[in-house]
């Protein structure tokens, strides 16, 4: 399974996608949950594994090195720990310790309050 992480067009963020080919580098053919089925830029998904949590980011936040914005999706891949769990999500590219070829969507796994954090 596939989540939007970033929203072109007439997609939301959040959309989860299953893919049905990857033939392509760029666009793959996929279908929503709803049953639409259609392209979507590759760059723009992020990978959900079973048993880890969608969720949005409720608001602006600065954490250590990496920025989340409101509305953001972001991976739960840790247990919560005191409120606490660790999240993947795309880097802040902004950041000097990334690096990738342009059109490269770079992802960081960070811990995060999950006070701040919302299932999609």
């Amino acid at each position: 399974m596939l989540i939007y992480v970033r929203a072109p067009r007439n997609y939301r963020a959040g959309y989860k996608i299953t893919v049905i080919d990857k033939s392509e580098k760029d666009w793959w053919k996929g279908k929503c949950l709803g049953g639409r089925i259609g392209y979507f830029p590759s760059a723009y998904v992020m990978r959900v594994e079973s048993g880890q949590r969608t969720l949005q980011v409720t608001r602006n936040l600065q954490l250590a090195d990496q920025t989340l914005l409101r509305d953001q999706i972001v991976i739960q891949v840790g247990e919560e720990m005191d409120g606490v769990a660790m999240v993947r999500c795309a880097a802040d590219v902004r950041s000097a310790d990334h690096t990738g070829k342009e059109g490269d969507v770079l992802y960081k796994e960070i811990l995060c309050p999950l006070k701040y954090l919302q299932e999609v």
